[in-house]
């Protein structure tokens, strides 16, 4: 193999002095990983206008060294690259130009890992049950973001995951908890909700400065950007919407807009946001005389946010959630929450297959029979509905249709809805069919009421649409009912929710939604996504492709066929993890040329070259032995510049 030398030529010169850090990490500080499961830690470093500096960078793994660079220029420009991995890492700045080496600057229990952002009101709060959460809990490997006192927004700092003031709550902690040990690898959440506010004051922003800390909003950004996640961040869940409901009816209406002015402000400063979890608010009890009939129009419009974005936003159901006191949750139910959230989020991100299991009941339609004697709720194709009638509470029995409505308006006046239309309900598959209470010609159709509150109960405390795993139905209002059947089409929709997720060094991991039965799937990969291999067919709803390249990106599209086929779907892209060896680096020269020479060494051709002036960003030692690919064209006196990925 032909091998090539640089030859650095040092002098001796006195200390660094006071470095200037443009770039360095700090102590307790996560990074979040590529797709290839990797951290880059950019180091920026200036010694000034010292002669001939000499420094040292060491990277310790759980407090053993795993590697060490060093460095003769004014300028240390580079990345360090470490795993996201159950890890706590440690650097060290050395002075190499005394007699002994002298410790410059230290960053401790650094962790590469992912980071949830959290925003909206009191449930993502969620400060029920945190204190004991706390107690049973450890946060070697959970991160915070935050500032010192929410009085003072001019100081942030990081914190492990209970600091501080365990603000980031119980629902997140339950997140970080299954994420962590289900992954193993560290976890981040930025909780910039605040408790009682309406979606208004969260959405103002100061369109010339949109870090202005005045506003909640400007604080939450300003918290991404001083931990330098903001260009990295993935992944927000959102909690909001009981101050509207729990309000008027005013404040309910003008919440569609707000909340799409929100979310268009997100994408535009959170430019790699992917998923959004949206929490549809829980049936809250009766404030006073306050009845809010227009609450359940605001859980409607979130249960059907995802239309309008439907690449970014995944709702979740919080209908049934107990413990509830009819505005805020006990430990349990937060707990409940978060590891349903960490749940999404390991389906969409990190290959978890059995999606299926995480869907509640979705309404897709309601139609009647042709005598309007009937009435059938459709939802999505792959649930498997329980109806239960009534429940007996001991002292009192709830019956279900007292809870299902109907109307010919779609008005503020809950006067003009009547329950008790439908008899009984018969489940089967993914449909309910209601015997009705006579012949009806109703245009619409609601599902639970809008508030509520009894002498037996301060909050709805059921009966519940749910599956057969126990996932209760979203909640709905004033749908129109169809008159007839949909017909079923003889080619079935593209595969929806179709995900492919890197789950190694050489596995990616694929999964799609049900599109009915009898249904055969055709799964394709590519490695530059113009030419398409098959790789699986069958009725499955996943499959695990394995025997892949390392740090390689692969491309899956799937089509559903039943006589006839769907067209593809949209492609996915994924790139398999990447194994970082600390013991080398991508190391970058540049410098003027002075001479070389070579000379051969049993088969081996070895050339050395002498330069000045060089900016030499890693090195070995006093010189670097390159690849045999590596390419240098130069002569004397001229200006080089070469970046050597010396890394296998």
């Amino acid at each position: 193999m032909k091998k090539i030398i640089f030859l650095f030529i040092f002098a001796y010169f006195r200390g660094l002095g006071q470095p200037s850090y443009q770039d360095f990490p700090k102590d307790l500080q996560l990074y979040i990983r590529a797709e290839n499961n990797v951290c880059k830690i950019p180091i920026k470093i200036n010694f000034g206008g010292v002669a001939s500096p000499k420094s040292e960078i060491k990277l310790f793994r759980n407090d053993t060294l795993v590697h060490s660079q060093l460095y003769n220029s004014n300028d240390i420009n580079s990345e360090i690259l470490i795993n996201a991995n159950l890890s706590e890492y440690k650097i060290d700045l050395m002075d190499l130009s005394q007699s002994a080496p002298i410790l410059l600057k230290s960053s401790n229990k650094i962790l590469c890992g992912e980071a949830v952002l959290f925003y909206g009101q009191s449930n993502i709060v969620a400060g029920s049950g945190v204190d004991d959460y706390n107690l049973s809990h450890d946060d070697k490997f959970t991160r915070n973001f935050d500032f010192d006192n929410h009085l003072d927004t001019t100081s942030l700092k990081w914190y492990t995951g209970k600091n501080p003031y365990a603000s980031i709550g119980t629902l997140g902690n339950a997140m970080m908890e299954y994420l962590k040990d289900s992954l193993k690898i560290p976890i981040l959440v930025i909780n910039a909700a605040v408790g009682g506010a309406q979606i208004i004051n969260l959405n103002t922003r100061n369109e010339g400065n949109q870090f202005d800390r005045s506003h909640y909003y400007g604080k939450m950004l300003s918290r991404l950007k001083e931990s330098g996640i903001l260009p990295f961040l993935k992944m927000m869940a959102y909690y909001q919407g009981e101050a509207e409901a729990g309000s008027w009816h005013v404040a309910c209406n003008a919440y569609p807009n707000e909340f799409i002015k929100l979310i268009n402000n997100l994408k535009e400063d959170i430019p790699l946001l992917e998923k959004f979890y949206e929490f549809q608010i829980n049936i809250q009890r009766l404030n006073g005389n306050n009845y809010v009939e227009r609450a359940g129009y605001l859980r409607d419009f979130q249960r059907n946010s995802k239309l309008l974005f439907p690449n970014l936003i995944k709702t979740i159901s919080t209908t049934g959630t107990t413990p509830y006191d009819g505005v805020h949750y006990g430990q349990a139910a937060y707990e409940e929450k978060g590891i349903e959230l960490a749940e999404n989020i390991h389906r969409d991100f990190f290959g978890k297959t059995n999606i299926q299991a995480l869907e509640a009941p979705n309404l897709i339609y309601a139609y009647y029979n042709s005598n309007k004697d009937s009435l059938t709720m459709v939802f999505q194709n792959d649930q498997n509905i329980v109806y239960t009638s009534e429940l007996n509470y001991g002292n009192y029995i709830r019956n279900m249709n007292a809870f299902i409505y109907f109307s010919n308006s779609n008005t503020d006046d809950f006067n003009f809805q009547s329950s008790y239309v439908t008899l009984n309900g018969m489940a089967n598959k993914n449909t309910i069919k209601f015997k009705l209470n006579g012949i009806f010609n109703f245009k619409y159709l609601t599902y639970l009421p809008s508030t509520f509150s009894d002498i037996h109960s301060i909050y709805y405390d059921g009966p519940h649409i749910k599956n057969q795993i126990g996932k209760r139905a979203f909640s709905f209002y004033v749908v129109p009912i169809e008159d007839t059947k949909r017909v079923e089409n003889s080619i079935p929709d593209v595969p929806s929710n179709f995900y492919a997720n890197s789950v190694g060094l050489n596995n990616v991991n694929i999964a799609w939604e049900s599109q009915g039965e009898n249904i055969q799937y055709f799964l394709e990969r590519s490695m530059d996504s113009i030419s398409f291999y098959p790789i699986y067919s069958g009725e499955g709803l996943f499959f695990k492709d394995n025997n892949l390249n390392e740090d390689t990106k692969y491309f899956y599209r799937i089509k559903a066929c039943r006589n006839s086929c769907s067209g593809y779907s949209m492609t996915k892209n994924t790139i398999t993890y990447k194994k970082v060896s600390n013991q080398c680096l991508p190391k970058n020269l540049s410098g003027i040329m002075i001479d070389t020479f070579s000379e051969v060494i049993g088969n081996n051709i070895q050339s050395m070259v002498k330069y000045e002036n060089a900016n030499v960003n890693y090195s070995a030692s006093n010189y670097i032995l390159l690849t045999h690919n590596f390419k240098f064209n130069a002569s004397n006196t001229k200006t080089f510049k070469a970046e050597i990925k010396a890394c296998p």
